[in-house]
């Protein structure tokens, strides 16, 4: 080992690779496999429970990875949200039109594969 060998820090741009890291939403939105939907107007009160539903259907092909779910109320009136994995749904189940890829730059679009559903239940009157 020479002189300037002993003084060269241990870490230069020789040594360390050098790799770049990307979000897996932004990975999967270059696929054009990465969705956003939106269950609207879910109308709940008087004795009902509105729901929705991220559905897999058994043909799809696909894993559903559930990267953000959010819940957002403009009312004044406390409600409760559940969020239940492997159910089957109350009621009768509507699919959500909203669903969109995130990636709107590829053509033609990709279709998703898994259904957002929403709808409501009736919990029955007060005896």
């Amino acid at each position: 080992m020479n002189d300037s060998e002993k003084n060269k820090p241990p870490y230069t741009r020789d040594y360390i690779p050098q790799t770049v890291s990307i979000p897996i939403e932004l990975y999967e939105s270059i696929l054009g496999e990465y969705f956003i939907g939106y269950a609207d107007l879910l109308t709940f009160g008087n004795y009902t429970s509105a729901w929705g539903m991220l559905y897999n259907p058994p043909s799809s092909g696909v894993n559903l990875h559930v990267n953000v779910w959010t819940v957002t109320d403009i009312s004044d009136s406390p409600f409760r949200a559940q969020f239940w994995f492997n159910a089957t749904p109350p009621g009768q189940a509507y699919q959500s039109t909203l669903v969109t890829p995130s990636n709107t730059a590829l053509w033609p679009l990709p279709e998703p594969k898994i259904k957002l559903l929403q709808g409501v239940q009736c919990d029955g009157g007060a005896g």
